[in-house]
C-alpha cells in the first residue's frame, strides 16, 4: 500500500515535471520570442520614421546600422521559433505571419530603409505611406493569431495539469485512507496477539496465587509469549502433581499415626491387664501360666506392629526427602519463568524504544507522518503495559518461590519428627522383645516365680512408660501432618479436595 502511494506520487511528480518543461520550452519561450520579434519589428518601424523626420546623413547612418542589427536579430529569433513548432494549426499560422511579415518588409519597411540610405527621401516617404502603413495591420493580425494559438496551447497544458492534479489528489487520498485502515487493522491484530496471551498468563498466575490449580492455559503460538504460556502450563502441572503427592503423604502419615496410636492404646490396655494378673499370681499359678502365655503372644504381636510402624515411618522419611527435592525443582522452574518474564520485559523495553524512535521520525515527517505517529504511540503504550504485566508476573513467581521454600521447611521439620519416631519405635521393639524373653523364662522356670514376677512387674512398668512416650510421639507426628495438610489445602486440584483422616 505504501509502495503504491509512493509510486503514484512519483509518477505525478515526473508527469508534472514533464508538463512544466513542455509549457516552458514549447509555450513560454516561443511566446517570449514572438514578443521580442514584435518589439524589434516595431523598433525598425520607429527607426524608419526617425530617419524620415531627421534625414541628416549621420542620423540616417546610425539608424540604418541599428536597423540592420535588428533585422538580423529578427531572423535568428524566427529561426529559433520555427524549430519549436509542433501543431499543424500553429504551422499554418506561422506561415501566414511569415508571408505577411516578408511582404511588409520587402515591399515596405526594408525598401523605405534602403531608400533613406540611398538618399531617396521622397521615395522613402512614399513607401512608408503607401506600403508600410497599409500592411502593418495585416502583420499585427497574423502575429496576434499566432500568439492566440500559443496561449490556447498553454491553456490546454494548464487544464491537463489541473486534471492530473485532481486525479493524483483523489488517488493519494484514497491510497492514504487505505494505508491508514491497513495500519489500524495491523495495530489491532498486533495488540490482540500480545495482550491476549499476557492476559491469559496473568489470569492463570492469579488463580495459582489464589490456590486454584485447575486452570489450564490455552497454548497456540510459537513465539516468546507461547513459550511463556507453555512454561506456565508445565509449572502448573508439576505443582499440581507435587501438591497431590504431598496430600497423599499427609494422608498416609495421618493413617500411620492413627494406627500407631491405636496400637499404643491397645498395648497400654494389655500392660494394665498384665499388671492385674501379676497381683493375682500368688493366688493362682494356673492363671499365672495362662497370663504368661497371653503375655508372650501379646509381645509377639507388639513386635510385629512395632516393625510395621518402623517401616512405615522409614517410608515416610524417604517420601519427605522426595518432597524436598521436588520443591527444589519447583523453585528452579519458577526461577526459569522469572528469567522468561525478564526477557519479555527486555523485549517490551526495546519495543518502547523503537516506538519512541518511530514517533520521532513521524514527527519529523510532519503532516504526512501524523497517522504513523499515532500508531507508534499506541505500540509504545502497549509495550509499556506488557512490561508492567511482565513485572507483575515476576512478582507472583517470586511469591510462589517463597511459598515453596516455606513448604520445604515444613517438610524438613516433618522429616525430623519421623526420624525421631523411628528411633522411639526401635527402642519399643527392643523392650517388647525383652519382655517376650522374660515371659519365656517365667514359663520355663516356675521355681523362680518370685524373681520372675518382680522382673516382670519392673518390665511392665517400663513398658507403660514407653507406651506413653510412643503415644505422645504419634500425637506429635499427627499434629505435624495436620499442619502440612493445612498448608497445602489452599490449593484446589481438578480431582477435588482430599480430606485428612480424623486423628
Amino acid at each position: 500500500m505504501m509502495a503504491a502511494l509512493a509510486a503514484t506520487g512519483l509518477v505525478a511528480v515526473v508527469w508534472t515535471s514533464d508538463r512544466v518543461t513542455t509549457v516552458y520550452q514549447n509555450r513560454a519561450v516561443p511566446l517570449q520570442r514572438l514578443g521580442e520579434l514584435n518589439q524589434l519589428l516595431q523598433r525598425n518601424r520607429a527607426l524608419v520614421m526617425d530617419m524620415l523626420i531627421d534625414p541628416g546623413r549621420a542620423n540616417v547612418e546610425r539608424h540604418a546600422q541599428e536597423y540592420a542589427q535588428n533585422d538580423q536579430r529578427m531572423r535568428d529569433i524566427w529561426a529559433d521559433y520555427q524549430s519549436r513548432l509542433h501543431a499543424s494549426d500553429e504551422h499554418r499560422a506561422a506561415d501566414a505571419f511569415e508571408q505577411a511579415r516578408a511582404a511588409y518588409l520587402a515591399q515596405g519597411l526594408d525598401a523605405a530603409a534602403r531608400a533613406m540610405t540611398d538618399g531617396r527621401y521622397d521615395d522613402a516617404q512614399e513607401l512608408y505611406l503607401l506600403q508600410v502603413k497599409p500592411q502593418e495591420p495585416a502583420v499585427q493580425n497574423a502575429l496576434n493569431a499566432l500568439l492566440a494559438i500559443k496561449l490556447n496551447q498553454a491553456n490546454q497544458e494548464y487544464e491537463a495539469a489541473q486534471a492530473l492534479r485532481r486525479k493524483v489528489t483523489v488517488t493519494l487520498i484514497s491510497t492514504s485512507a487505505g494505508a491508514l485502515l491497513l495500519g489500524v487493522w495491523l495495530a489491532w491484530r498486533i495488540t490482540r496477539s500480545i495482550t491476549g496471551p499476557v492476559r491469559q498468563a496473568v489470569q492463570v498466575a492469579d488463580r495459582v496465587a489464589a490456590g486454584d490449580l485447575t486452570a489450564r492455559p490455552a497454548v497456540r503460538g510459537r513465539d516468546e509469549l507461547g513459550d511463556m504460556l507453555r512454561a506456565l502450563a508445565t509449572m502448573q502441572a508439576r505443582l499440581t502433581t507435587l501438591i497431590g503427592d504431598v496430600r497423599d503423604v499427609c494422608d498416609n502419615v495421618a493413617a500411620g499415626t492413627h494406627q500407631i496410636a491405636a496400637g499404643s492404646t491397645d498395648l497400654s490396655q494389655r500392660t494394665e491387664s498384665q499388671a492385674a494378673q501379676l497381683q493375682q499370681t500368688a493366688a493362682a499359678m494356673a492363671e499365672l501360666n495362662g497370663a504368661v502365655t497371653r503375655n508372650t503372644e501379646t509381645a509377639r504381636c507388639a513386635v510385629e506392629s512395632a516393625l510395621q510402624a518402623r517401616a512405615a515411618a522409614g517410608d515416610g522419611g524417604r517420601l519427605m526427602q522426595d518432597v524436598v527435592a521436588t520443591m527444589g525443582d519447583i523453585a528452579a522452574g519458577s526461577h526459569r519463568v522469572a528469567d522468561i518474564t525478564g526477557v519479555i520485559d527486555a523485549i517490551a523495553f526495546q519495543t518502547n524504544i523503537l516506538a519512541l524512535n518511530a514517533a520521532v521520525e513521524a514527527a519529523r515527517a510532519g503532516e504526512a507522518g501524523r497517522g504513523f505517529a499515532v500508531v507508534a504511540g499506541e505500540v509504545r503504550g502497549l509495550a509499556q503495559r506488557s512490561a508492567a504485566a511482565a513485572r507483575e508476573i515476576k512478582d507472583l513467581i517470586a511469591n510462589g518461590v517463597a511459598r515453596a521454600q516455606a513448604g520445604s521447611a515444613l517438610v524438613d521439620r516433618a522429616g525430623d519428627s519421623v526420624a525421631g519416631m523411628v528411633a522411639h519405635i526401635e527402642r519399643v521393639t527392643a523392650l517388647i522383645e525383652s519382655m517376650a524373653q522374660a515371659s519365656l523364662e517365667q514359663a520355663s522356670s516356675l521355681q523362680q516365680i518370685h524373681l520372675a514376677l518382680g522382673h516382670l512387674d519392673d518390665t511392665t512398668q517400663r513398658n507403660a512408660a514407653l507406651v506413653e512416650q510412643t503415644t505422645a510421639a504419634a500425637e506429635s507426628l499427627r499434629r505435624q501432618a495436620g499442619h502440612l495438610a493445612e498448608a497445602v489445602r489452599v490449593f484446589r486440584l481438578e480431582r477435588g479436595e482430599v480430606e485428612l483422616l480424623p486423628g
